[in-house]
């Protein structure tokens, strides 16, 4: 074993004894069946697709972030786990999956693409996320944090989505605005980048959707925000699942936004608009109303 699989049982255990779930240990079956993975992925260097095997599952893939801080981004899910219904959700199951109490093993891959992508993987035994089982599985955190979460997840994420319901401008990390315009050689087409100006063209329709959101352009006819399996983000003429995006708010005041797929809105600094498979600064976001 090396130091970043180390490090990653370490956070592991971390976060489980706080949801008074048993200590991991690494298992070497499980360390290469996920290394295996991880090598398969970056090689693949398109997408995060799952394996399949009599394991539990957690994938992460980054550009500029350290394999160690995979755990952490997994953990942050917390916040949306609603620990009175319990039960399985795409935008919670890393969590999940990380903290059930019922798995006794983990095993660790890291590799990278030629590109410079990282790929981890974490195979779990025996696997979580059974139906059924949440409530004995998946336990508050014993520190009082997880517990108050309990008392207001009815209300949680549906009070996030209607903070941010109004005429808003949505600003990126980086000073920029989201803008939806119609380019000069565009003909009908609409666009969607970063602007360094708010002006109209940056106005947008936060919608609040009980829980989630949708973002509707300051055009007409309404064309709506749209997060594709590619990666790539335009407008769509009407919202369905693929324009709803659940919002989740960072501990520095920003807004983070997770598509129906699991990826999150990235800003890039030249301008580009895109998706990415795991929230950092890039995908922080400030909404103001205009």
């Amino acid at each position: 074993m090396n130091s970043d699989q180390v490090q990653i049982l370490d956070d592991h255990n971390h976060y489980r004894a706080k949801h008074g779930a048993q200590a991991l240990r690494l298992d070497g079956n499980l360390n290469s069946s996920a290394q295996a993975w991880a090598q398969h992925l970056a090689w693949q260097d398109s997408g995060l697709p799952h394996s399949s095997g009599n394991y539990g599952e957690n994938l992460f893939c980054c550009g500029g972030t350290a394999a160690t801080d995979a755990t952490h981004l997994w953990y942050n899910e917390v916040s949306m786990y609603n620990f009175h219904t319990g039960g399985y959700s795409t935008a919670t199951g890393h969590f999940t999956a990380l903290v059930w109490r019922g798995t006794s093993s983990l095993g660790v891959g890291i590799a990278q693409s030629g590109s410079g992508r990282t790929y981890v993987v974490a195979h779990y035994y025996p696997p979580g996320n059974h139906a059924g089982q949440f409530q004995q599985n998946v336990r508050p955190a014993q520190n009082g944090v997880a517990a108050q979460q309990n008392g207001a997840a009815n209300n949680h994420q549906q009070s996030a989505s209607a903070q941010l319901d109004g005429q808003k401008f949505v600003r990126s990390h980086y000073g920029a605005y989201l803008r939806a315009w119609r380019g000069p050689n565009c003909g009908p087409n609409w666009l969607v980048d970063m602007a360094p100006h708010c002006k109209e063209c940056e106005h947008w329709h936060i919608e609040d959707h009980g829980g989630k959101v949708v973002f509707r352009a300051y055009c007409s006819p309404a064309k709506y925000l749209r997060a594709n399996q590619d990666g790539s983000v335009d407008l769509a003429g009407h919202a369905q699942a693929w324009e709803m995006w659940t919002p989740v708010r960072n501990a520095n005041g920003t807004w983070s936004f997770r598509s129906h797929h699991g990826t999150w809105l990235r800003a890039q600094p030249n301008g580009v608009v895109s998706l990415q498979t795991h929230a950092k600064a890039d995908e922080q976001f400030t909404i103001g109303a205009w």
